[in-house]
């Protein structure tokens, strides 16, 4: 199981051709391989990360964006051949498994999915959100400008810059320590600024920023 861009979207990038040679190792031994397109998924494409690079999973899991943050929502989807193993029949046994929830399938849900992935296609908001390619260009022209150690990087619309990466030390020296809370604190100093500005960010564990923005009242997650 992976995410196609890398570890927490991107913030740890792959190398140049690395679905391609997991998908090869899977084939060889027989492994399924899963695609975690939480984030991904009608991100970079509306056929998701598998299409950008041009790798088949096994099997994909898509996360909230399936329904524009109506609530309730994710899904699995896959190879017939793997699917057809899962049944909601509590009685499931022997060849196939049981899969359920709280309000699996529920008609609201899927009528929300089957708007969204419409309106993504229709308003042609994938390559809007693509304006990311302009934003990082003029952030890496500050951070030169100002001398700053900073530095952005984009997939189509995740963009990731690089400020005070809390983990990107070795632990095990117990000097370490206090520095990666410090680089946390500038992580978050650097959060509240922008949120007083009137840009959202969301940050994972080492320390990047996911850039939002808020384009003609949609919140779209650049």
């Amino acid at each position: 199981m992976v995410e196609p861009l890398g570890a927490e979207s991107g913030s740890i990038p792959i190398i140049p051709g690395f679905n391609k040679r997991i998908r090869q190792l899977c084939d060889e031994y027989d492994v399924l391989l899963i695609f975690d397109e939480v984030v991904t998924g009608f991100r970079v494409d509306l056929g998701g990360a598998q299409k950008y690079f041009g790798v088949k999973p096994d099997l994909t899991i898509f996360g909230k964006i399936l329904t524009h943050g109506y609530p309730s929502t994710g899904a699995v989807g896959g190879r017939a051949d793997v699917m057809d193993v899962i049944t909601g029949d509590v009685e499931a046994g022997g060849k196939h498994a049981f899969v359920g929830g709280t309000i699996r399938g529920n008609p609201l849900s899927v009528a929300a999915t089957y708007w969204t992935i419409k309106f993504i296609d229709e308003e042609n908001a994938i390559e809007k959100a693509a304006a990311a390619d302009d934003l990082v260009k003029k952030l890496n022209n500050l951070f030169q400008e100002y001398e700053t150690p900073y530095f952005a990087y984009n997939y189509k619309s995740c963009i990731h810059y690089e400020t005070f990466c809390p983990v990107a030390v070795d632990i095990r020296d117990a000097n370490n320590i206090p520095k990666a809370v410090q680089r946390k604190k500038a992580v978050d100093d650097i959060a509240t600024f922008l949120f007083s500005e009137g840009l959202i960010t969301k940050y994972g564990v080492i320390g990047h920023l996911h850039v939002w923005t808020i384009v003609q009242n949609t919140m779209i997650c650049l």
